[in-house]
This record gives C-alpha cells, structure tokens and sequence, in this order.
C-alpha cells in the first residue's frame, strides 16, 4: 500500500510507502520537510465514491504518464522568447585586440568574370545565376549598352582542387580583413573579405550599423580607412564598404557558383572576440530559409558546425576549394548552432548596381539589429582587475528586469524584483535611476534575465528557475573612445517549484531562501572590488 502525500510548501503531490506512515520525509522537488499521514488517517479521509462519472481533483494534469497542456504551452512559448533573447545576447561583432603578426603568403588574384549581354538575358529569365531555395531567380548583373558587359561578380571556376587546410587558410587568410568600427557607442570589432580589386570589401551590415568611422586591417598588419560604402542590404544583413588601396596589395575571394551539400567540410575566418586572424573547421548542419528565431526575414542561410563568436561576423565561410560559400552572421546560445548568409545571397548582392559611394555616418547607416538592445556590442570583462574597478565605482543603477519566465500570477516576478531592490539597490547604497529616461555614461544597468527549466526525464512537473544577472557600465578604451563593459556576470538556479505551485503563485521555502542569498552575493562581490578600490588610491 502506498500512501499520498502534498507539499505544502510547493504543492507537490507523490506518494510512498506505508512504511514512511507517520515520519516526515523530503519534498523530491522543494526538498522541504513533510510529514506523511499515519495510514489510518489516509482511510478516513478518502473521499465516498459513486458509480457515476468521476469527478476529476483540482490538481489533476490530465492522461497519466503525459504532460499537461499548460506544461506544454510553457515549454514551447518560454523556450522561444528564451532563445530569441539569447540570440539577440549573442549576435557575433565587438571585440578588440592588439595588431596582428606579419605575414608573406602569396596568392593570385581570381580575375573579374566577364558575361555577354546574351547570357544576361538568359540570366533574367532564371536560368544561368542559379534559383534561390526560397524560389524566385537571383537577380543577375543589369546589362549595359556595350555589346560586352563586366559583371562585379567573381564567380568561382569550376572544379578548382580541394585543398589541405594549411593551404586553405594560407589562402583565405590572405584576402580576410578585421574591421574596427567605431560609433556613438564606443568601439566594436567585425570582419570582412575582399570581393575585388577595387577595394570593396564584403561584411554584415551588422558589424557597420551606427558607423561614424572604420577601419579595415590586414594579415600583414597594413591598415586602410574606410572612405565609404556602396551597398547595404538590411534584408539580409550584408554590406560593401570601400578603401582607398592599391589593387596589387588586394587578394580576392571567388564566390561559389551554388550552394554547398549537407555534411561539406567548410572554414571558418575572421577575428573572434577581437583575435585576428583566426580559423576554425566544421561541416554544413543544414540549409534554412530565413530562420524564424532572429531578426532577419528573407534569405538563404547555411547552418554550421564551425565555431563563430562575436567579432566573427561579416567574414567568409569557405569550402575546401577555397571558395565562398557563406558570411559568418550569427549564432544562437546552444551546441553547434551557427550561421551563415549563403552565396546566393552574396551573389543577389553583388548583381546588384552600386550606388554612389556614401560617407559612414550613423545617420546613413541606422540601427536595424542592435537598435533594441544596447548591450549587444558589450564587452565582457567580468573578473577581471578593470572589471572589479568599474564594478567598486557604481553609485547608480538602472534595473532591467527581462521576464521570460512562465508566472501566470506574476508573484515570482514581483518577489524576485523586491528582492532586487531590497539586497541589491539599498545593500550597495546604490540611486535607483529609471533607465528610460535618467541614462548617463555614468549610470550603470543591472540586466535581470529569469526563466526556467526543466528534466522531463526526472519529474516533467518540477521546474527550475534559473536567473542571469549581468551589470554592465561604460569605459573607455586606450584610444579614449567609450564602450561598453559587463563588470559582473553570474548564472545561477535559484530553486525548484512544482508547476502546481506555479500556476497558484506558492513559492517554495527554499527559493525564498536562494533568491535574497543570491543578490546578496553581487553585494559581496561589490563590496570587495570598493575595498581594492581604496586600497589601490591609498598606495597611490
């Protein structure tokens, strides 16, 4: 015989065995203590049964062994807004390190493909610049009065050997460029690749958005200004910036004629976090269409094993041809989940007419991708000397607190929040300054993320709430330019509750308990970074 038993601190129901009758035993999801009814009191309160139809308890979560359909919505929905959120947390731009080593490979020039004006009308008729997947001709070259027309298109030859990675990246390495950028915001690192000897350069419109200025670097230490751009396509996130440099210095990338296969060996290159120069191996996962979990609507992307981080973005994914196949764009938080703009695209961008060539100015390049969230060229620098620093100087804080929890009650939030301003804001004697409107550079964010998980595995009804805690604030660099910095950054779980308990707003005893001890310890760590702080001025 088996004995029921409820949590009352976060409405878990379960039962054991008679043996346990009259003994208090652990909650299996809160861990509280709970005392099991003596047998005889279990009899007495069994309810009376009829032969009618049964009346189903307020707790029942439906067909035994499956999950109830709120469980389901909340899996689903939570899981999306979460992963929109970290994607937007992880686009791939901003980073900057020390200038690069000189390096003397030699590689040639992959000359201009030349069309005739009779191929480009078969080419505006869909048939000769291949088919997008999503359906539609890619649009080709347009045509110029002249009985032959020079298409900006460098197309890769056809059956050009495979190549042993060292000699790949001796290659590649040769015609990729890491761009800084510097806008109103500070400074921020992408890269890029030359598409001709003219000086263009291919990048994300990402990595160039809000520009001011730029400058391009590379592999053999040279640096060039960038004077301008020719084209952007915000739709697909690609753009063409120019420098003023002589085309025998300039080593073009030929784009690939179609689309790789599923399971193609594919590279990587650009200046991850800021390190120039860097290569990284995978395969081809998959080819989507206009992947539903980010800001871009149309396109064809190429879905990569190959390892990508922020500063990546704008730089050549290639085959082992040493042909472009894809831009490195972005990556979504997760194992093996990054993406490439394909070649289509790149061809679609090319075959397009250049305009005029357009000074960089925030005004010309507006926000399209970072204009929600103004950490997303953030630096980490958490725990580190300048992290402490910045971190023992805050004196006021804004609070941004990101819901994508599950909270039909919204208890949980408000208590999570109270606690914020209770351990965190008053313990640190910090000024609560609401960030919509009282933002300074002296003002620092305190960026609260909280949602849960879940082990169907263990108990498809216990959840964990988990919450992510980044307090960024600003710097300047060596070159006295602002940027952005996380100074603290902590990922923690702050208990388990019962979806019961979680649609009737019960917070269990031991996230009461979790929750305040976890803001407390961001008090701590402040409050050890202030003492290096006065230690540091009084040696001074």
């Amino acid at each position: 015989m088996r004995i029921p038993v409820s949590c009352d601190s976060c409405s878990n129901e379960f039962s054991v065995s008679e043996n346990f009758a009259g003994r208090r035993i652990k909650c299996p999801v809160c861990d509280e203590g709970v005392r099991v009814p003596k047998s005889a009191d279990v009899i007495s309160e069994l309810p009376r049964r009829t032969s009618g139809n049964k009346k189903k308890s307020k707790r029942s979560t439906g067909n035994s062994g499956g999950l109830s359909p709120l469980l389901v919505g909340l899996v689903a929905g939570g899981g999306v807004a979460l992963l929109g959120l970290l994607l937007m947390m992880n686009r791939t731009g901003t980073y900057s390190l020390p200038a690069p080593p000189v390096r003397t490979v030699q590689t040639p020039i992959h000359p201009v493909v030349t069309i005739p004006n009779a191929q480009l009308k078969t080419a505006e008729a869909g048939q000769s610049f291949g088919q997008n997947l999503g359906g539609g001709p890619v649009p080709p070259p347009i045509a110029a009065p002249d009985p032959v027309v020079v298409a900006k298109v460098p197309l890769a030859p056809e059956l050009l050997p495979a190549m042993t990675m060292p000699d790949l990246i001796a290659k590649v390495e040769k015609s990729t460029a890491r761009i800084i950028v510097r806008s109103l915001q500070g400074a921020s690192v992408g890269s890029g690749f030359v598409i001709d000897s003219d000086g263009s350069i291919m990048t994300n419109y990402h990595v160039i958005e809000g520009a001011s200025s730029a400058v391009v670097e590379f592999d053999t230490g040279e640096k060039a200004d960038v004077i301008g751009f020719t084209k952007v396509d915000k739709v697909r996130d690609l753009a063409i910036i120019k420098i003023p440099q002589d085309p025998k210095r300039l080593q073009q990338l030929p784009v690939a004629a179609a689309l790789p296969e599923k399971g193609e060996k594919v590279a990587a290159f650009g200046a991850p976090r800021g390190l120039p120069f860097t290569a990284s191996d995978g395969i081809i996962s998959a080819i989507r269409q206009s992947p539903e979990f980010n800001l871009r609507k149309e396109g064809t992307y190429l879905q990569t094993t190959t390892p990508i981080s922020p500063g990546n973005s704008g730089g050549p994914l290639v085959n082992l041809r040493g042909e472009v196949i894809g831009i490195n764009s972005f990556k979504v938080d997760g194992e093996n989940l990054n993406f490439a703009a394909s070649a289509t695209d790149i061809r679609a961008v090319l075959a397009e007419p250049e305009t005029a060539l357009t000074p960089l100015s925030p005004a010309a390049l507006e926000r399209v991708f970072t204009r929600k969230n103004p950490f997303l060229r953030a630096e980490n620098i958490a725990r580190t000397q300048r992290g402490d620093m910045l971190l023992g100087k805050i004196s006021e804080a804004g609070i941004m607190i990101l819901p994508f929890a599950f909270d039909p009650t919204g208890k949980i939030i408000s208590f999570v929040d109270r606690e914020i301003s209770k351990n965190l804001i008053k313990k640190a004697r910090w000024t609560e300054v609401d960030p919509r409107y009282q933002v300074k550079k002296s003002t620092a964010f305190v960026v609260v993320l909280i949602y849960f998980t879940d082990d169907p595995k263990k108990n498809p009804y216990a959840l964990e709430l988990m919450c992510s805690v980044q307090i960024v604030a600003r710097d300047v660099d060596k070159d006295g330019f602002d940027y952005t910095a996380i100074v603290y950054d902590e990922h923690k779980s702050l208990g388990k509750i019962h979806i019961n308990s979680l649609e009737i707003g019960n917070i269990p005893n031991g996230m009461k308990k979790e929750i305040p001890e976890f803001f407390g310890n961001i008090v701590k760590e402040l409050r050890k970074a202030q003492r290096a702080n006065e230690s540091q001025n009084e040696t001074m």
